[in-house]
């Protein structure tokens, strides 16, 4: 009989593999291109105002973050990148620390002028960039 944290890594494995995305992870724009597979959530917080403005509804405030295996990529570093397609690009923040195989980080999705300075240093025709999107 596994016990409770075999099952569990068995899962999130289970749930990698099926949701999982192709990408690349990039330490830098000029940096080698290490081929990975991620989840990308997105958590929803509803955000009240009502105390600084009382009589405006509340907003919502979208936190992206990525889920990486550690055998793809032992160690995300902050300020890296991971490129899912031409048009989506996400900056890294903190990365929580691995647990059975995976870690979650806080990303930034770039976009505007900062999105198209890393798209014109990169060169999506080599062989790493195959299965990220255009």
């Amino acid at each position: 009989m596994s016990s409770w944290r075999d099952t569990k890594a068995r899962a999130k494995a289970s749930v990698h593999a099926t949701f999982g995305v192709p990408a690349v992870y990039l330490t830098h724009a000029a940096g080698t291109p290490v081929p990975c597979t991620i989840r990308v959530h997105s958590k929803v917080s509803p955000t009240q105002n009502e105390f600084t403005w009382p009589q405006t509804s509340g907003f919502l405030e979208i936190d992206p973050r990525i889920i990486f295996a550690e055998a793809d990529v032992p160690n995300p570093l902050p300020k890296s990148y991971v490129i899912v397609s031409q048009s989506e690009i996400y900056r890294i923040g903190t990365t929580a620390p691995y647990r059975d195989g995976f870690a979650a980080a806080e990303v930034i999705l770039l976009s505007g002028q900062e999105l198209a300075a890393i798209v014109g240093q990169i060169d999506f025709a080599a062989p790493a960039y195959a299965l990220v999107g255009s």
